[in-house]
């Protein structure tokens, strides 16, 4: 995230997918969630809020297959705010 914020979105995109992918190997679910849900922030933050969003939609899937609700609502409510905004940038 630190490196998203300071402009540099490609390389945080790589460390994130990184994580994602690192996270697939295993059945640790919030894991996976919260990688996806980092996901959405940088690409928000690169000025792609359509991705953003999918990826924020994914998180909230992984959340509630996991039964955590609390985060699952979080992440709802976070695609729903990306849905309405515009671009970061």
């Amino acid at each position: 995230m630190v490196l998203a914020r300071r402009g540099q979105t490609a390389e945080a995109e790589e460390l994130v997918r990184s994580a994602i992918a690192m996270s697939e190997q295993s059945e640790q679910l919030d894991s996976r969630a919260q990688a996806m849900a980092d996901l959405g922030e940088v690409l928000w933050l690169a000025g792609r809020p359509d991705a953003a969003t999918e990826a924020m939609v994914r998180a909230q899937e992984l959340w509630e297959q996991r039964g955590n609700r609390v985060s699952a609502r979080r992440a709802q409510a976070q695609a729903e705010k990306l849905r309405r905004s515009g671009p970061a940038a």
